[in-house]
């Protein structure tokens, strides 16, 4: 089923280009499954594994003076294995990946949000299509209509379960 409030609202004969026509979640995932192949994630040498978190959290001005002073001796560069322009251009990916992850992490928002909206919608016409049900079956006398509004109220809750208490009867506690 299409969802009717996902539609093009650009009108065709005004000179604007129709926005494309809207994805299906199958076809969605395929897409984003198609993309991830692409994405390159690097792999932590194994020996780094214990000290992960630590090492990503480093203070920014920190890892800037590092670089500084990696570009100030060749000698560090040469122990290191990487010059400073290797260092700097490191940071500028780590710059650009957060923000492909930032607009990911909008994108998913934005993907349940819309799956809690549809769940909204669908919720007000299951308790519309009982209220007609229950009106129905009172109005009429349809006895098979009837049977399956009571076995719907009996499943109709919200918010929280209440559980039932396990404590003994006020008569088992005054004997005691």
């Amino acid at each position: 089923m299409a969802d009717k409030n996902l539609q093009s609202t650009t009108n065709p004969a005004a000179g604007a280009t129709p926005s494309p026509e809207p994805l299906t979640p199958e076809e969605a995932i395929q897409q984003f499954r198609a993309l991830m192949a692409r994405v390159p994630f690097p792999q932590a040498p194994p020996a780094h594994r214990p000290f992960r978190r630590r090492l990503s959290h480093l203070d920014p001005k920190f890892v800037d003076a590092a670089i500084h002073v990696v570009g100030a001796s060749p000698e560090a560069q040469a122990a290191l294995g990487s010059s400073d322009e290797e260092l700097r251009a490191e940071v500028e990916v780590i710059a650009r990946w957060s923000g492909f992850g930032d607009e990911m992490m909008a994108g998913m928002r934005k993907v349940l949000a819309g799956n809690d909206i549809r769940r909204q919608r669908l919720g007000l016409k299951a308790l519309q299509g009982y209220r007609i049900c229950e009106q129905l079956a009172r109005d009429e006398g349809d006895e098979q209509l009837t049977s399956y509004v009571r076995e719907m109220k009996r499943m109709k809750k919200f918010g929280r379960v209440r559980r039932r208490r396990t404590e003994p009867p006020l008569e088992e506690v005054a004997k005691k």
